[in-house]
């Protein structure tokens, strides 16, 4: 009898396993499924620019040798242009170097744009940015904040930097330099 029941339990094993696996090739079940692929393009991000140009062309807005007090103040003038996407504030500040610093004069107004770089015929001024020494200029961005709130695409502003020595024998055989930034941060 045991020969039997062990028969029995090897048949049952085996119909049992054959019935899983068969089973398992048989299973089928409905389905669906959608894809956002903005007709066929996929989705996309693109980030916007913040973008500043002058009209310098490489060149300073002054080169002056053997200044003295007493000379009429040098003038010259640049076209500064936002050609970026967002929105953004414009700041101007200088890096300035040399004992002479303290003893020039320095003015900037911002007004219409300018004919070309360096000349100033037919430049408005609308509001003086900056009057005092060279060496007190400000050296940091959002020290000296342009008026117009938000510059967009193809906002252009001249501005005038007039110079003169101060009449201070401690100013003889000096020199300064100084390289005038603007930069625009979006909003």
């Amino acid at each position: 009898m045991m020969r039997q029941v062990r028969a029995f339990l090897a048949g049952a094993l085996l119909v049992g396993l054959i019935a899983f696996v068969s089973g398992a090739g048989t299973y089928a079940a409905f389905f669906s499924k959608t894809t956002n692929d903005g007709n066929g393009v996929g989705n996309s991000v693109d980030a916007g620019t913040v973008d500043l140009v002058d009209n310098d062309a490489g060149s300073a807005m002054f080169t002056v040798a053997g200044m003295r007090p007493g000379d009429p103040a040098d003038s010259s003038c640049i076209t500064v242009t936002y050609n970026g996407s967002l929105a953004s504030v414009v700041s101007l500040y200088a890096s300035v170097s040399g004992g002479l610093a303290p003893y020039l004069n320095l003015t900037v107004r911002r007004g219409t744009t300018t004919t070309g770089f360096g000349d100033c015929s037919g430049f408005t001024s609308t509001q003086v940015l900056y009057s005092g020494a060279l060496s007190a200029f400000p050296t940091a961005y959002g020290s000296i904040v342009d008026p117009d709130p938000s510059w967009t695409t193809g906002t252009s502003h001249g501005y005038q930097f007039i110079v003169s020595l101060q009449n201070a024998p401690a100013a003889q055989g000096l020199s300064a330099a100084a390289a005038f930034t603007w930069e625009a941060r979006n909003l």
